[in-house]
């Protein structure tokens, strides 16, 4: 294919984020371009995953009543293209037991099949025309020819279902296509109707119910400080204000979105009032009974909040600075924010218990998820996966996907591990020299100004590198370990020394660059990655680490003296000196993940 056409389907499957395969993007792209329909009515009938029935894409146009059955194949060799025929034979087995015998087993797990499934229920009776057609790089005139052409014509024009369409008057066809590239505009996006509650209001039994509404948030600051901690008596836990993973997380997030809408900087963008619950999610509350008849108030007797202790402490700390300010137009401002309230009534206390469990049992969110679907990570996922290797994006996708054995056959060298998003941040610093986010790498997370210091937009040209970083990685780590563990150095002072996170940040750079600028040819680490450290790359390691373990642990106990702590700026000015005396250049020298990377030989012999 031209790589103009290569690319469009590489970008339209990062700008979407889709776990797909360049097949399914492609034929995707077909259904849009040939049929003028919108992206996710293509993609709900481009088929992703088993069971596809030899269906990669299908298409109903009520008007002509005629059904298009699409089989791709993105190849080069002729001979591969023409054995999608024999997907479209498969299709044509499909149909005619949906369609005539009725028998077509379990609901469809393919959502592609699952919806023509549904569309064909639905057109029952109506249907005229079938055209399967078979879509590749290649024209018609480059097909048409072949044998299997005329054995797969033959084979439905001697089927069950061409007789029945054509006892109705309509007509079967085999088409070949050359992939459709000329994008269309689709006149309208699909819509998906879902069902909703005519009120808000959820019985449970007599006196007895949930309702959803909106609360002032100053009204729940002010019932705060009206009840006090007694508030949150019967939730699982109180304000993590001061707990600093909370602070990141949770706090600092929610006092920004506060403040620009309550005290914008200038350089900062101003956010309305009403965009508030867009970002939070809202609290909890339960009360004995709610008695007020008036529309816009609620009168709770007994009233405890169950989830969202941290919306309504945040809130009330944030209120008192703007009063101890005496801004009153922030202030004014923070009276106009709402929040998004589920509101318990006349449970029992076994229920409450339970509702206040499963109200608080959310999974926690790491920062680093918080970027999963940037589109560097997107793009990383893409670069990657050309290289056969998983990038676990998003946690937990790993399990969810590698169990199938069409997504499997895409990762032939990710030997059932991945790159993590942590451990490929920690890799990246590791180039960069940033000791602090070597040691925390957490800390790249907290905030995107952090995060974009690091995943910069050449990283997804780099694909080597992160596979190659990733094995030794594992391997200086598990190296270390063992030359620790050797009786001249085993003792509780190496130990107390080689523990401390900023220690091992400059041991591990040390070692993996010196690798690195002086390796010996073998690429395999640069094609496959290792699911445990590799013997022998593991032995190279500890021979590196013969050459200065023994000399860091001597000027660390040198300087120390009282302290058990060696400032920082003496332990990078010691290992500056190491980099010298073992030949290490990082301004000169080949350095991962940038335009001096080496040039690797990754052709898998």
């Amino acid at each position: 294919m031209k790589q103009a056409q290569l690319k469009t389907i590489r970008d339209f499957k990062i700008r979407y984020a889709l776990d797909a395969t360049e097949e399914n993007v492609v034929t995707t792209l077909h259904l849009m371009n040939t049929h003028n329909i919108d992206k996710d009515t293509a993609l709900d009938q481009s088929s992703l995953g088993s069971s596809d029935f030899g269906i990669d894409g299908w298409y109903y146009d009520t008007k002509a009543n005629q059904l298009f059955i699409y089989q791709s194949k993105l190849t080069d060799s002729r001979g591969l293209a023409l054995l999608g025929l024999k997907g479209l034979a498969s299709a044509l087995n499909y149909l005619e037991k949906n369609l005539i015998s009725k028998d077509v087993g379990k609901i469809p797990t393919n959502k592609s099949i699952y919806n023509l499934f549904v569309e064909l229920a639905k057109q029952d009776g109506q249907l005229k025309k079938i055209s399967f057609v078979l879509i590749s790089p290649f024209s018609e005139n480059d097909l048409l020819d072949a044998p299997e052409v005329a054995e797969t014509e033959r084979a439905i024009q001697e089927s069950a279902l061409y007789k029945m369409i054509y006892e109705r008057g309509g007509k079967i066809s085999l088409n070949i296509e050359e992939y459709n590239f000329e994008k269309a505009i689709a006149p309208t996006n699909k819509k998906y109707t879902i069902n909703k509650l005519e009120n808000s209001i959820i019985r449970l039994r007599t006196n007895s119910f949930l309702e959803i509404t909106f609360v002032p948030i100053n009204n729940l600051v002010q019932l705060y400080r009206q009840r006090g901690d007694i508030l949150f008596h019967k939730n699982v836990r109180l304000s993590l204000y001061d707990y600093k993973d909370a602070k990141n997380r949770v706090v600092t997030p929610m006092e920004n979105t506060l403040e620009r809408i309550c005290n914008p900087k200038s350089n900062d963008e101003k956010l309305s009032a009403e965009i508030f619950p867009f970002y939070h999610v809202g609290i909890t509350i339960a009360a004995t009974t709610n008695s007020s008849d008036a529309a816009n108030e609620i009168a709770l007797e007994t009233p405890y909040v169950i989830n969202g202790c941290q919306t309504i402490t945040i809130a009330d700390n944030y209120l008192r600075e703007l009063e101890n300010k005496k801004n009153i137009d922030a202030i004014e401002k923070f009276k106009e924010i709402n929040v998004l309230a589920k509101v318990v009534i006349g449970t029992t206390d076994d229920e409450l218990k339970e509702i206040t469990n499963c109200n608080n049992r959310q999974n926690p969110i790491e920062n680093w998820q918080l970027f999963s679907n940037d589109p560097i990570h997107i793009e990383i996922e893409s670069s990657l996966l050309g290289r056969e290797i998983f990038y676990e994006r998003q946690k937990g996708k790993f399990k969810s996907l590698m169990h199938k054995s069409e997504i499997i056959k895409n990762y032939s060298k990710t030997n059932q591990t991945f790159v993590e998003v942590e451990v490929l941040a920690q890799l990246i610093v590791l180039s960069k020299g940033n000791y602090q986010w070597i040691a925390k790498p957490s800390e790249i997370f907290i905030n995107k100004q952090n995060h974009d210091s690091i995943f910069t937009k050449d990283i997804p040209d780099y694909p080597t590198d992160i596979i190659y970083s990733f094995n030794h990685f594992k391997a200086l780590k598990r190296a270390l370990k063992t030359f620790l563990e050797l009786p001249t150095h085993a003792n509780e002072t190496t130990y107390s020394i080689f523990n401390k996170p900023i220690v091992l940040a400059h041991v591990y750079r040390t070692a993996f660059l010196f690798h690195y600028q002086k390796r010996t040819p073998q690429d395999k680490f640069a094609i496959y990655l290792y699911k445990k450290a590799e013997s022998n790359l593991v032995d190279e390691y500890e021979k590196i680490y013969q050459q200065f373990i023994t000399k860091t642990k001597n000027f660390y106990i040198a300087e120390q003296g009282n302290s058990r702590e060696v400032p920082t700026k003496k332990l990078t000015k010691f290992f500056e000196g190491l980099f010298i005396e073992l030949g290490i250049d990082t301004d000169e020298r080949a350095m991962p993940f940038t335009k001096r990377t080496l040039v690797w030989n990754t052709t898998n012999s």
